[in-house]
């Protein structure tokens, strides 16, 4: 027996959407036929459509957000750099540069 690769999330990507168009192609008569109901049909077909889902966003994660501005990093810069050289990086955390530059990157998430 030959050992099989596991697959990339690009080959599952495109196995589910095939499975998926196989399914929107004969459900319809499978529930014109009684093999199925309709409820059991949709149920199949959108959990198939939630797989594909959560599979693309694991393929291509949403990107961060804008961060801050080249003027807001100047301005961490300029506090930063001197408390950090002046106090290291655990006096620093005490120092009031710290929470001034934490302020500047809240206001920049909102």
């Amino acid at each position: 027996m030959t050992e099989q690769k596991k697959p990339d999330i690009t080959a599952m990507i495109a196995c589910v959407r095939r499975e998926l168009a196989m399914r929107q192609r004969v459900y319809p008569a499978w529930v014109s036929k009684g093999r199925m109901s309709q409820a059991e049909a949709d149920r199949e077909t959108n959990t198939m459509m939630a797989i594909l889902a959560t599979l693309e966003r694991k393929e291509s994660p949403p990107s961060p957000g804008p961060g801050p501005s080249d003027a807001q990093c100047e301005e961490i810069l300029a506090l930063f750099v001197p408390a950090l050289v002046r106090d290291g990086l655990t006096g620093f955390r005490r120092h009031a540069s710290y929470e001034a530059i934490r302020s500047i990157l809240v206001a920049a998430e909102s």
